[in-house]
C-alpha cells in the first residue's frame, strides 16, 4: 500500500511543479500520469484484497440464510404433503427426507414403575412429587361431623372445608 500512496503523492508533486522541471528531467508528463492511473489501480487493487473477507463473510452468510428458508420451506411442503397423504401413507415418497438416515425422533417409552414404588391408597389423592405418603380424600360427610364437633365447643362452623 505504500508503494501506491508514494507512486500517487511523487506523480502529483512532478505534475504540479511540470513547468519548472519540464526539459530538465527525462520523465515526460505521458510517463506521470501512467505512475498516477498506476497508483490508482494499485490502491484499489490493495483495497478489494482487504475487503475480500467481508464480501466472502456477507455471501456465506446469504447462502446459508438462503438454505435455512429453502429448509423451513421444503419441511412446511413435507408437513401439507404428510396431512393430504395421510390415508395413503405414501407422503414419504413423495417427499423425502433430505437427511436421509435420520429417521424421526422415537418417542422413549417411560420406564415400567418398579415393584417396590409406592402405589396410592385407595380412597386418596396422588402421591405429590416431593412426598411418599397419601395424601387423606375429605368427604363431605366428615366436614359436616368437622363443624358440629367445633361447634360443640363453641368455635363458629367454618365454610371452609380446608380450615379446621
Amino acid at each position: 500500500m505504500n508503494i501506491a500512496q508514494d507512486l500517487q503523492a511523487l506523480s502529483a508533486v512532478l505534475l504540479d511543479s511540470w513547468s519548472k522541471i519540464q526539459g530538465k528531467t527525462p520523465t515526460t508528463q505521458e510517463d506521470l500520469l501512467t505512475a498516477s492511473r498506476i497508483s490508482t489501480r494499485l490502491t484499489r487493487l490493495v483495497g478489494t484484497r482487504d475487503q475480500r473477507p467481508a464480501v466472502v463473510a456477507e455471501a456465506t452468510d446469504q447462502r446459508l440464510r438462503a438454505f435455512t428458508l429453502m429448509l423451513l420451506t421444503y419441511e412446511e411442503a413435507r408437513g401439507a404433503i404428510g396431512y393430504l397423504r395421510r390415508r395413503e401413507e405414501d407422503a414419504e415418497s413423495i417427499a423425502p427426507s433430505l437427511y436421509p438416515g435420520k429417521g424421526k425422533r422415537r418417542v422413549r417409552e417411560t420406564a415400567p414403575a418398579s415393584p417396590n414404588a409406592p402405589q396410592p391408597a385407595t380412597g386418596s389423592a396422588p402421591v405429590s412429587a416431593d412426598t411418599t405418603q397419601p395424601l387423606p380424600v375429605v368427604t363431605p360427610a366428615q366436614v359436616a361431623a368437622a363443624n358440629a364437633a367445633a361447634a360443640q365447643k363453641g368455635a363458629p362452623a367454618s365454610k371452609d372445608p380446608f380450615l379446621p
